[in-house]
């Protein structure tokens, strides 16, 4: 089977829109702070904050987001 891909994002432009990968980890921490400082106690919220946490446990193995979603992935399926 041939596999066709399409990069949406590439040569610049999403820089200064996304983290880069070495910044994910701080970027994440952001963003439960904004949640929990901004007082979301909807079960979604909750639910998105308990999500970051778990893979910011996780990724503390590894130098980055990515490789730990490369190895969930190579050890599921």
């Amino acid at each position: 089977m041939n596999k066709k891909v399409t990069y949406l994002l590439g040569a610049g432009a999403s820089f200064n829109a996304l983290p880069i990968l070495s910044e994910m980890k701080d970027t994440m921490k952001s963003l439960v702070v904004k949640l929990q400082q901004n007082n979301y106690h909807s079960e979604y919220a909750k639910n998105v904050v308990d999500d970051i946490n778990w893979i910011l446990k996780e990724a503390d193995d590894y130098f980055t987001v990515d490789t730990l979603v490369v190895k969930q992935v190579d050890t599921v399926g």
